[in-house]
């Protein structure tokens, strides 16, 4: 596993109402990664190198408050791990490349409008 970092866009606050994730690791690519607390479910993309593993947190900035992470669908070709209350890393499986997906729920609150939680469904594609 590389612990090079590659830093995405640090929790930002966008339309007052987006996050985006505050890291990753090299070896993994996270795109389309923005959502509303109190809004639709969202996709985002990963990439993931086989034998690497990626790893994102989440921070609340502005008038954003989180209250839980939790994992609502299992990948069926590697795990996700809690590494901290906000944070997760996902490992594919030894010698598998290909498609795979799972799902978290993100509840918390923003200050204008209100509590509500979150489905991010992750699209994994492991080269």
């Amino acid at each position: 596993m590389s612990l090079r970092p590659r830093f995405l866009p640090a929790c930002l606050v966008l339309a007052l109402s987006t996050v985006l994730p505050a890291s990753a690791w090299a070896g993994c690519e996270v795109s389309n990664f923005s959502f509303d607390l109190t809004g639709a479910s969202k996709t985002s993309i990963v990439k993931v190198d086989s034998g690497d593993s990626c790893s994102v947190f989440f921070r609340a900035g502005g008038q954003y408050s989180f209250s839980s992470l939790t994992l609502t669908e299992k990948p069926s070709h590697g795990t996700v791990a809690k590494d901290g209350r906000f944070s997760f890393s996902y490992e594919p499986k030894a010698g598998f490349r290909g498609k795979d997906m799972f799902a978290l729920e993100l509840c918390g609150a923003h200050g204008i409008r209100g509590k509500g939680c979150v489905t991010l469904r992750y699209d994994v594609t492991v080269r």
